[in-house]
């Protein structure tokens, strides 16, 4: 086991009893923490703090509740009778003893199966429900936003579908695949009802969020992250055909024959996307950042976009060759999203030897401008032979070099998620005694280019 340096005290192990509501912890009023801003920069750049232009780079965690339900398991973080408030304010009392700036946590959608067995949990509670969003969920979210401002320690939203249920899906209207020549996943960038669908979760969202904190601490959102990993799927339409022609929510007609096309319509259709939900959000609060999540072509063992070549209906060779990640260089040179956040594993599948810069290269890392943060790296059990101390070791060695990759901001996977088997096949920061936690703590290295 790792000891961690001087200095900084062993991440506590933290359980609490599930289900603890807001109202069992007293706190005091929180303060407003200063806003951030992300400005315009030619090549790479860094956040700021609005009111002194001083340089701001998030080090943090991401912090996930996980529980089963019916169909599989699903986010439960801020799920009523399961939000565990001393929990969240235990971790978040010792990310600011360490020094972290920011938590990223997710938000739950909902689940129409589970709310039709009986399970229903998140935003959305399945069909019967019209509302924007469930209240007593939207309730946890401010209340750990809350504790979070008390701690000083910003907090980055990630969402994904809009709410499962029957307001949301009455916005989307009658979908049909065949003719659209879209299916599945793919509406979700492409197909004007889905779009418009989540444009009004991200309106009524930060709306409610607003109404719950106040405007001052609104500066507690760091920005809103319109999805945790947004991907193309090229087993589905209109990737899985290369045939016939298809008209995303942009209104341009592209031919699935020529693979000019199909990379341009995936490429505007995710710019178009991108705007409209920031647009969306800034409709509210026209000071709130906003971000997209993506991997690297190379983590899907692919060395870079490809005009969308690969399909594959029935056996792809092995599960990942049908995902495509939208295309940061893409992104940061015609959306207006505020900052990208690049989720870089130092671990390839497949048992190929790992090289930051052949994964960075994959997703043409040249082209890639402005502020870049790496909202996901952790580290795989398997990768380091089930020794913390190396995992620990690498963890920093990663950081450092990815810094000098033009990276301004750092979240690990995870703080402590530990619920089900996948989430085992990583090294959390807070176990062995906080051996990864003593690597990457601000409060050890304030400086995170630094060894």
């Amino acid at each position: 086991m790792l000891v961690l340096s001087t200095g900084v005290a062993a991440a506590q192990t933290v359980s609490g009893s599930a289900g603890s509501g807001p109202a069992q912890i007293v706190q005091a009023a929180p303060a407003p923490l200063p806003r951030i801003a992300a400005p315009r920069t030619k090549g790479r750049g860094t956040l700021v703090e609005s009111s002194t232009g001083k340089a701001f780079r998030p080090r943090g965690f991401n912090y996930a509740r996980l529980a089963e339900s019916s169909s599989g398991w699903f986010h439960s973080t801020f799920e009523p009778g399961l939000y565990d408030a001393a929990r969240a304010e235990r971790t978040l009392g010792q990310l600011q003893h360490d020094g972290y700036t920011l938590v990223r946590v997710f938000i739950d959608s909902g689940s129409i199966p589970d709310a039709k067995a009986g399970h229903a949990h998140g935003l959305g509670r399945g069909v019967g429900d019209r509302s924007v969003g469930y209240g007593p969920y939207l309730d946890n979210v401010a209340d750990f936003m809350r504790r979070a401002a008390i701690h000083r320690v910003y907090v980055l939203p990630v969402l994904g579908i809009f709410p499962q249920n029957e307001y949301y899906y009455g916005l989307v209207g009658s979908v049909d695949s065949a003719q659209l020549n879209i299916e599945s996943v793919n509406l979700m960038y492409m197909h004007e009802g889905h779009v418009k669908a989540k444009e009004t979760y991200v309106r009524e969202f930060v709306t409610a969020i607003r109404d719950r904190l106040g405007s001052g601490l609104m500066s507690t959102l760091l920005g809103l992250q319109f999805d945790n990993e947004a991907t193309w799927r090229t087993d589905l339409r209109p990737f899985s055909r290369h045939t016939g022609t298809v008209r995303p929510a942009n209104g341009i007609v592209y031919d699935m024959s020529k693979p000019a096309d199909r990379q341009q319509a995936a490429d505007a259709s995710i710019v178009e996307y991108a705007n409209r939900m920031t647009a969306a959000a800034r409709a509210v609060d026209p000071q709130l950042l906003t971000t997209i999540g993506m991997f690297t072509h190379r983590a899907v063992d692919r060395d870079g976009p490809d005009g969308m070549q690969h399909s594959c209906s029935a056996d792809c060779g092995h599960p990942d060759l049908w995902r495509y990640p939208v295309r940061p260089a893409v992104l940061t040179a015609y959306s207006r999203l505020d900052f990208l956040d690049l989720h870089v594993y130092p671990r390839l599948p497949y048992g190929k030897t790992y090289s930051l810069l052949d994964d960075l290269a994959s997703s043409e890392w040249d082209d890639v401008q402005g502020i870049v943060l790496m909202g996901e790296t952790g580290a795989y059990r398997d990768s380091f032979d089930g020794s913390v101390t190396q995992a620990a070791n690498a963890m920093r060695e990663h950081q450092v070099d990815s810094c000098r990759q033009g990276f301004s901001g750092w979240l690990f996977w995870t703080w402590d998620t530990s619920e089900n088997d996948d989430q085992r096949r990583f090294f959390s920061a807070s176990e062995s005694g906080g051996a990864i936690n003593g690597q990457l703590a601000p409060i050890v290295r304030p400086d995170p280019c630094r060894q």
